[in-house]
């Protein structure tokens, strides 16, 4: 059944429900404190899981795989230009970057390719967010 449900904090899921819960096709769109935020796609037990698109205002979007409600399987991470992640670990998701591979617990693990603003690319393997190599 496609419902809509509206929450206290200005969000609001437009899809399928079953058991009480999102379950099926359904965008949730302005979701927590972060307005701008949208999600498409599948869901399973009111979590993301299946294909999707995450789209974060206007930096970044992630088109791929979800399991229990992270990122995880093959996706493409689209960051643009100007935003940077900061804090701890390695920075391989620079502004203007592209990374086209596969994920595990929201971080590029296995086969991909990471390509550059500067037109500059890694490919091969990744293990929780590090380039390895070939």
């Amino acid at each position: 059944m496609i419902k809509t449900i509206e929450y206290a904090d200005g969000s609001k899921y437009v899809g399928e429900i079953i058991n009480e819960m999102k379950n099926g096709q359904g965008t949730l769109t302005g979701y927590g404190i972060s307005e701008g935020l949208t999600y498409e796609g599948e869901w399973k037990n009111d979590k993301l899981h299946g294909q999707g698109t995450y789209a974060f205002a206007n930096v970044e979007t992630y088109v791929g795989e979800f399991k229990n409600g992270v990122i995880d399987g093959h996706g493409t991470l689209t960051q643009y230009a100007g935003y940077r992640y900061n804090g701890r670990g390695p920075d391989i998701k620079v502004k203007g970057s592209v990374y086209d591979g596969e994920f595990k617990d929201s971080v590029s693990h296995g086969q991909g390719t990471c390509t550059y603003d500067d037109g500059s690319q890694e490919e091969g393997i990744f293990e929780n967010g590090i380039y390895i190599g070939k």
